[in-house]
């Protein structure tokens, strides 16, 4: 009972005087009671005195510095795990390649700016700004690309649209296909391969 008597005196003392001052006590000891003043006497024993953030009391009354204060890990607080986290990824799986049925290569009448398929052969007269047009069934499927042959070489670089201008050419005789390239710029279909011949008349004014 006096122990725990003793202990509130001593807390109670030490909040009273921790808004004051951060310094030391006075502990006397008598038969019957234990002292403690902010003032020496005969007889007293000083005690050191830290900031109530700083500071414990032991069992048996003793102030302790904060660094010897053991303190328990709150339940909210999470373990920090050792190594890093394992960051690698799955490897990317790549979409299966979309069989196309057919591709099929269209041209513009200047006149209507209707398209019209290609056949063998096929005679097209004052194509001053000649625009050819891919059509693929199904529809051209993401990463995959259209390319348009002139005479077996490519015409300008792989496109996603499915329209080619090939602005004037010269009169002559082509052969016109056209291929779908995937991601890879692997050759996954092909059209059917067309002779165009390409003329320029001139109008004759009504007199």
């Amino acid at each position: 009972m006096n122990k725990v008597r003793l202990r509130i005196v001593f807390m109670s003392l030490c909040c009273i005087m921790a808004p004051a001052f951060c310094g030391v006590i006075y502990k006397k000891t008598t038969p019957t009671t234990i002292y403690f003043s902010d003032e020496p006497s005969v007889g007293a024993i000083k005690i050191k005195v830290e900031s109530p953030k700083e500071a414990s009391i032991s069992e048996d009354n003793q102030v302790l510095p904060s660094s010897e204060v053991k303190t328990t890990p709150s339940s909210k607080e999470k373990p920090k795990t050792e190594g890093k986290k394992n960051t690698t990824s799955s490897p990317e799986t790549k979409p299966p390649h979309v069989n196309y049925s057919t591709l099929t290569i269209q041209y513009e009448n200047p006149e209507n700016k209707q398209y019209t398929p290609l056949k063998n052969p096929t005679s097209l007269i004052n194509q001053y700004n000649l625009k050819l047009k891919l059509i693929a069934k199904p529809n051209l499927q993401k990463d995959d690309t259209f390319v348009l042959l002139l005479d077996n070489k490519p015409h300008g670089e792989p496109q996603t649209s499915p329209v080619f201008s090939l602005g004037k050419l010269p009169q002559n005789k082509y052969s016109v296909s056209a291929n779908i390239l995937d991601r890879e710029g692997k050759h996954i279909a092909k059209s059917d391969t067309f002779t165009v011949y390409i003329r320029y008349v001139l109008k004759r004014k009504n007199t």
